[in-house]
């Protein structure tokens, strides 16, 4: 995420550089008040980067799954800039993280939407999600494969 946004955070790089440091090979994983201060947070939600909600502008939920969590980020396009308003994320639980790929992506979305539903609720928003299969399915012109699964199934009706 910090990768996506880096062009509203100057010296992004140099701010990073501890952390990075630690990833170097045979690098002994230490943590100090160095690579507290390296950890974006409060430049993530800064003014630079976060914009506030403006129910006049065109609105857009960005959604992705790991292995162990599911994430979204709720964003305005402001002069055909994504500006984000909002993130949020969660670990998935032991059940969660035996989903198929597929299942996790459709969760990430089932969050985003339910966690930003005071932003999105009655209101023309565009989703936005890397995994391509998913992207076929939920499409208006192609459909539900026949042999979808029941979980599948629930989640289109919870997004319909």
């Amino acid at each position: 995420m910090v990768t996506y946004y880096s062009r509203f955070i100057p010296d992004v790089s140099t701010i990073t550089y501890p952390l990075r440091k630690l990833l170097r090979k045979n690098q002994k994983f230490y943590r100090n008040k160095e690579h507290e201060q390296a950890f974006l947070e409060e430049e993530i939600s800064s003014d630079r980067v976060l914009v506030p909600f403006d129910p006049e502008l065109p609105v857009t939920l960005a959604t992705d799954a790991s292995p162990v969590g599911v994430a979204a980020v709720l964003s305005h396009i402001v002069d055909n800039v994504e500006k984000p308003v909002a993130f949020a994320s969660r670990s998935l639980t032991e059940a969660e993280r035996n989903y198929s790929q597929l299942d996790k992506e459709v969760l990430a979305i089932i969050f985003g939407v339910s966690h930003f539903i005071n932003y999105i609720y009655d209101r023309h928003f565009v989703p936005i999600t890397d995994n391509q299969p998913l992207s076929i399915i939920f499409h208006p012109k192609t459909g539900f494969p026949k042999m979808t699964s029941a979980r599948l199934l629930r989640y289109a009706s919870f997004l319909a």
